[in-house]
């Protein structure tokens, strides 16, 4: 028969080194969830401020026949929709944030100041930006969303004013 000596020193030493293994390895898996949540999180608010935009913006777009008023940083449709883009107060200029307002109601933020190149003109604009085609009844947006930290992109549409196609 065998004898039962209870826990050894030796399989005593295993099994703490064994569990603090596996514990290291459950926090590193722990802290890397939560990294990829908060990076996600993130895409996610500003990806969100952009569809808001969209949503509003291509709803009056398809609703006007045509643009009463436009300049850089506004345009005003003829179903009354009037969209401007305002500078946020107490921003240093070296970052410059922007905020979509839509009759006077902010409908959207996380956007920055930023040159880049107009596709249509090959020019360097400072966005945001509005551009409106007489002749083609478009209007050209180039808006950099960001949310500072790690997420950005670029938002260059050209749309059709009405119900054109």
């Amino acid at each position: 028969m065998k004898s039962n000596r209870g826990v050894t020193l030796a399989s005593l030493t295993i099994y703490v080194i064994v569990t603090g293994i596996v514990l290291v390895m459950l926090a590193f898996l722990n802290v890397n969830f939560f990294q990829r949540i908060s990076d996600l999180t993130a895409q996610t608010s500003v990806t969100n401020e952009y569809s808001k935009f969209c949503s509003y913006f291509l709803k009056d777009l398809k609703s006007s026949d045509r643009v009463l008023a436009y300049d850089s940083s506004e345009i005003e449709f003829s179903n009354g929709a009037k969209y401007e883009i305002k500078k946020k107060e107490n921003t240093p200029a070296d970052k410059e944030d922007y905020m979509i307002y839509r009759n006077g109601v902010e409908i959207c933020d996380s956007i920055i100041g930023q040159y880049l190149e107009n596709n249509s003109s090959g020019e360097t604009v400072d966005t945001p930006f509005i551009d409106y085609d007489f002749s083609k009844n478009t209007v050209t947006m180039i808006l950099y969303f960001s949310n500072r930290d790690s997420y950005s992109f670029e938002s260059q549409q050209t749309y059709q004013v009405g119900k054109g196609y």
